[in-house]
């Protein structure tokens, strides 16, 4: 088990597989819920704490972060809605 991440926080290669099957899905039926889905996981990732050890990961993360919330625009919303307050 990976002691330096929270008990309750996913390993990273569980939250990259999901994103594979996310994006995967998305492919075959592109819906704003999958979209929203996807911008969830993409959040998770780069805010795993072990992410910092991987920056060429981490940007791209951070770039496709930014690439699907435009394919999300009520996760976007409600996302700059929570940052503002």
């Amino acid at each position: 088990m990976n002691q330096s991440a929270e008990p309750c926080t996913p390993t990273l290669d569980v939250l990259q597989a999901t994103l594979f099957y996310l994006m995967n899905r998305y492919t075959a039926r592109p819906t704003v819920p999958l979209a929203a889905a996807v911008v969830d996981q993409l959040t998770a990732l780069c805010g795993h704490p072990e992410i910092i050890l991987l920056p060429i990961q981490r940007r791209l993360y951070a770039r496709l972060l930014n690439e699907w919330r435009a394919r999300a625009p009520v996760v976007s919303a409600r996302c700059a809605a929570a940052t503002l307050h």
